[in-house]
């Protein structure tokens, strides 16, 4: 039951562990704990209204560990500088695109990142963030349009999606 369940929201959830962690080893690694953690609990989890939001829960509270630990910033930059090496000039742009946004993800508060993860990243509606981040639905709404306006301010404003 729970390979089913995690086969069917793993790309979700996925996207919301790497936007989080904005590095892709930090992100595998906290999706693998998290997901460990859910497995141990799934018997209660499972039976649950929410199994999806329980498990964007714990991969948001991993990824703020592995951020105060500060341990991953200094492997991600030999990583990133490693793959540029060999790549045509659309790869590599598409690469420095993917840095860009990564850094301007990185500028948010943590409360902003996760909201932008789960909205963009997962399709959660804002009352399902308010859930899984166990925070005010106002709370919610001001941290997607905070994070959406320094988001535009660091990237440009490529059309203003704006969607709630």
């Amino acid at each position: 039951m729970f390979e089913a369940w995690l086969e069917e929201h793993w790309v979700r959830l996925r996207a919301v562990a790497r936007v989080v962690c904005a590095d892709l080893g930090a992100a595998d690694d906290v999706l693998q704990d998290a997901m460990i953690e859910v497995y141990s609990r799934w018997d209660r989890i499972s039976t649950g209204e929410n199994p999806f939001g329980y498990a964007a829960r714990v991969i948001v509270t991993k990824a703020a560990n592995v951020r105060r630990s500060g341990w991953r910033r200094r492997v991600v930059l030999v990583a990133d500088a490693r793959e540029i090496q060999g790549l045509g000039r659309e790869e590599t742009q598409g690469l420095v695109d993917r840095l860009v946004v990564t850094q301007a993800l990185q500028g948010l508060n943590k409360n902003q990142r996760a909201a932008i993860a789960l909205h963009y990243f997962a399709d959660a509606s804002v009352a399902e963030i308010s859930e899984i981040l166990d925070r005010p639905i106002g709370s919610v709404t001001s941290d997607l349009t905070r994070g959406r306006a320094s988001l535009r301010e660091v990237l440009g404003d490529p059309g203003g999606d704006d969607r709630d």
